[in-house]
């Protein structure tokens, strides 16, 4: 699958692409899915993740309709609950959080959406979408600038790494 957005790969890698024209077909793994008019798309962690941003407002419902339909499409399954903490809803039920980064400064809020999907070899997608806001001297009424995806793709044995070290 190939697309036209300029592509960067991580540090060890070449640039893939320039201009928006693609030199080489991207072929991304299954379960990462770039949306059309993404900028400042990065293929990065070995290939298994990529990150990009949308101009779309908050709280880009057809955003995450699209990366679901597609990831549904691909037999992928949307996961009830939170592949670390199976307190917290994942996916389509997951409702947008939000926090400030102290660490920031000027100190930011941040909307933060996340969804996790799964396919039959036990591999796990997981979205994070996020707006950043620089806190100002007025209140937030939303949140404002580009939606920030980052996908990464989780081998079963990333997944049971990761869960057995919060245990």
């Amino acid at each position: 699958m190939g697309y036209t957005t300029p592509v960067v790969r991580d540090r060890t890698d070449s640039l893939l692409a320039c201009a928006g024209q693609s030199t080489d077909p991207l072929s991304l793994p299954d379960g990462l899915i770039v949306l059309p008019r993404a900028s400042k798309t990065r293929l990065t962690d070995r290939n298994s993740a990529v990150s990009y941003d949308l101009q779309v407002s908050y709280p880009a419902q057809e955003v995450i309709g699209s990366l679901a339909g597609q990831l549904r499409q691909k037999g992928w399954k949307a996961l009830e609950t939170d592949i670390l903490n199976r307190s917290l809803p994942a996916s389509a039920s997951a409702e947008w959080g939000s926090y400030v980064d102290g660490t920031k400064h000027p100190e930011t809020n941040v909307y933060q959406w996340t969804g996790q999907w799964q396919d039959s070899q036990g591999k796990v997608a997981w979205y994070t979408l996020r707006y950043e806001s620089v806190i100002r001297n007025e209140p937030v009424r939303k949140p404002e600038g580009p939606l920030h995806v980052i996908a990464k793709v989780l081998s079963p044995e990333d997944v049971k790494l990761l869960r057995s070290m919060i245990k």
